[in-house]
């Protein structure tokens, strides 16, 4: 049974990590039992608890990361003490002796083995009692068929019908087909419910769910499939959400759909913040001045992103003319382009098109040529904020940094397999990073040692372990420097961003037409100088007839309105004739 542990497949997320030699996988749980406490529990439902009370094993480590989850000390963060399943049976056997109703193991996956050879041990010394089975739900079959037989009750939670809000939320695939499988087995195994005179249940399965706020339709969909596939079960409708854990942060917004909460939008902007799922455009003003667009004119918009310079220029054209945009995002073109629509500015007016902007040279063969271009080189503020793109190092989520999450490898993928002195060489590089050496060590070391980086977490903790020498008084805004500018580096790293950029200069004159103007927004000094070079070439060359000798920056105003404007510079040219 325990040799399972060895190449660990007990959820569905199939770390096959081998906890017997410490390793750990997504639930952090070593092949030794870990517990938070036990107690008296009198407040699950009532046909659980009854007047006596509930025999309540808290176990620590989740397979799932609810960001909401009220209980985080214990699933997240791991709070708790090791035991041995000698030492578990005889906690089984001590709740028996309090004259309790049951004994209810909340949140016992990762421990399946070891809490079957104790049941097994207490059984053999006494006890007598139903084993409740208080699970997340996010249960393999196979895993609950070696319970058959030794659960009385289940006890699981059904969260989500919608499988990208189980991503989103809780950071799992497949919930809804994994999840309702377990149901089905689970069923299986109790069959009808049994009840003592009392009402106290023996044997049977209560469903639980807790219902989210701005997602009813999702609770619907639940209870529906429930409704039309279980038979003989008892369904808990939870109503006691309160945000703890992320949810301050993931649900802040309201599931960064910002432009359904116009209010909401309002107010953050108001105090000079940017509502998450949002991006607010920089430099709108001084890019329109400059480009100088009129009706039927032709323009090309390299960066698409929220769609706000986008929608200035075609406010522009009055109707006439057209434009062309260019994205990776598959996920945020797609809003992008409904969220333009809806504003009037459909496929007659606008075409866009997922692809990497160094294209530019085969869109522009195909219309004759752009009266104007711009380009903002930034990345939006709607893959910041999003956890599951991995592009911040505030908050936890998968180390990915790809633009387009669907090609290429993640940041994570990239340091697997880097030597120091390329990381080291990196960071320098792409963000001049004082500190790339230490770095560099620090993170190839930790993954030699079998330690995979693969979360913004772990790759922010290297780097305050690794800048822990600092004095104190400057530590806290070194490091938060050091996390944007590495973070920076794997970014431009992993989407080939300078190669992206050098070749779009390369073919950005032969798409303008004669007297054509494009405008380029740059945000760090590497792509800076790079866009100042080719200007200034080009310009030498005779290919542009003026460029911008200086940069133009945002005004003390807009700067002070949007934190993320700072850093911008503004670089333009015109085509000669």
């Amino acid at each position: 049974m325990l040799e399972i542990l060895e190449q660990c497949t007990i959820c569905p997320h199939n770390c096959k990590i081998n906890r017997k030699n410490g390793q750990v996988g997504r639930c952090k749980s070593k092949d030794t039992v870990k517990i938070a406490l036990y107690s008296t529990h009198n407040f699950e439902e009532p046909c659980i608890s009854g007047k006596k009370g509930s025999g309540t094993v808290f176990f620590s480590n989740c397979n799932l990361n609810c960001v909401f989850c009220q209980n985080y000390e214990i699933s997240q963060e791991g709070k708790g003490t090791e035991i041995n399943i000698n030492r578990l049976a005889e906690i089984f056997l001590e709740q028996q002796e309090k004259d309790v109703e049951n004994i209810n193991l909340v949140t016992p996956t990762s421990y399946v083995p070891q809490i079957i050879e104790a049941i097994k041990l207490a059984r053999k010394q006494g006890l007598k009692l139903p084993i409740v089975y208080n699970t997340n739900g996010y249960e393999k079959v196979e895993t609950l068929k070696m319970l058959d037989g030794y659960i009385d009750i289940y006890l699981p939670d059904f969260k989500y019908s919608d499988n990208k809000l189980a991503k989103h939320l809780s950071k799992v695939d497949n919930y809804f087909e994994i999840t309702t499988e377990a149901l089905k087995e689970m069923h299986r195994q109790t069959g009808k419910a049994i009840f003592d005179d009392r009402g106290i249940m023996k044997k049977g399965m209560i469903i639980r769910h807790l219902v989210l706020p701005n997602h009813i339709l999702n609770s619907r969909r639940v209870l529906k499939w429930i409704n039309e596939n279980m038979h003989d079960v008892y369904v808990s409708v939870m109503a006691q959400y309160f945000p703890t854990y992320k949810a301050k942060y993931d649900e802040k917004y309201k599931e960064l759909n910002p432009e359904k909460y116009k209010d909401t939008i309002e107010h953050v902007i108001s105090k000079g913040n940017t509502p998450a799922g949002m991006h607010i455009s920089i430099m709108v003003k001084e890019i329109i001045d400059f480009l100088d667009i009129k009706p039927g004119q032709t323009g090309f918009d390299a960066t698409l992103g929220y769609g706000g310079h986008t929608r200035a220029m075609l406010e522009k054209l009055e109707g006439q003319g057209h434009m062309y945009a260019t994205d990776v995002d598959p996920i945020e073109s797609e809003k992008t382009k409904k969220r333009l629509a809806e504003a009037g500015f459909g496929e007659d007016i606008l075409t866009i098109k997922l692809q990497n902007f160094c294209t530019i040279d085969e869109i522009a063969n195909e219309v004759g040529g752009f009266d104007f271009i711009l380009a903002d080189l930034g990345v939006s503020s709607m893959q910041i904020d999003n956890p599951e793109r991995g592009f911040s190092f505030k908050v936890d989520g998968p180390l990915d940094l790809r633009l387009n999450p669907n090609t290429g490898i993640s940041a994570a993928e990239r340091l697997d397999n880097i030597s120091r002195e390329e990381l080291s060489g990196m960071l320098y590089e792409n963000s001049d990073e004082p500190y790339c050496e230490e770095l560099a060590k620090a993170i190839t070391d930790e993954i030699r040692k079998g330690n995979r980086i693969d979360t913004t977490t772990k790759l922010r903790h290297i780097i305050e372990q690794t800048l822990d020498f600092l004095p104190e008084k400057d530590k806290k805004d070194i490091i938060k420097k050091t996390c944007q500018r590495t973070f920076q580096a794997l970014r431009i790293d992993v989407n080939h961003e300078f190669e992206v950029l050098y070749e779009f200069m390369e073919k950005l004159p032969g798409a303008l037409k004669p007297g054509g103007r494009t405008a380029i927004l740059t945000f760090h000094s590497g792509e800076d100088k790079l866009v100042k070079k080719a200007l200034k070439a080009g310009y030498k060359a005779g290919i542009y007839s003026d460029y911008s000798k200086d940069v133009i920056r945002p005004s003390a105003q807009e700067c002070a309105q949007n934190g993320r404007a700072r850093s911008t510079k503004m670089r333009w040219a015109v085509r000669a004739e």
